[in-house]
């Protein structure tokens, strides 16, 4: 990605933040990093998630009673599980939401334009902020070094109690 990526992103330090930002974002980034002030903006970021998953299933037409549809809530706990596990949607719908198996078809349709959506504004929800931060940390070793230097210890606080 070469646009602006604009992302929330809890370090208790300054660690060369636009550095960090370049590296995820592309060469031509101008990147930002914001420090998270408390668990209420975590709270925020959920409800903003949750809020896009469910314009994603208002903008596929989905009538979520007649298919007893996912909540987005729980589409947003499906997408997280299988991105944190490393499955695909459909691993994971099969190995833990076995229910949900006949519309995993429509649930794919939801994640592919929640991914897009979240493209096309430049937005990362919690997983992709632990993603890009290992992959940045992996592709981009010199980048690894100047944190190895300078840290014995990185804690990621994922908000585990919200995400």
């Amino acid at each position: 990605m070469s646009e602006r990526i604009t992302a929330i992103y809890h370090l208790s330090t300054r660690a060369d933040p636009h550095r960090t930002a370049e590296m995820i974002a592309g060469e031509q980034s101008s990147g930002t990093f914001v420090a998270i002030p408390g668990e209420d903006e975590a709270l925020k970021q959920r409800a903003a998630a949750t809020h896009a998953v469910q314009a994603c299933i208002d903008e596929a037409g989905i009538d979520v009673k007649e298919t007893r549809f996912p909540k987005p809530d729980v589409l947003g706990d499906i997408f997280s599980m299988a991105v944190n596990t490393g499955r695909s949607l459909a691993e994971t719908l099969a190995e833990d939401y076995d229910h949900f198996a006949p519309l995993a078809e429509k649930i794919a349709d939801i994640e592919a334009r929640y991914l897009a959506r979240k493209q096309a504004t430049n937005g990362m929800d919690f997983d992709d902020l632990l993603v890009q931060w290992r992959r940045t940390l992996t592709d981009f070793p010199d980048l690894r070094d100047i944190y190895q230097r300078r840290f014995q210890f990185i804690l990621v606080d994922e908000y585990q109690d919200t995400n």
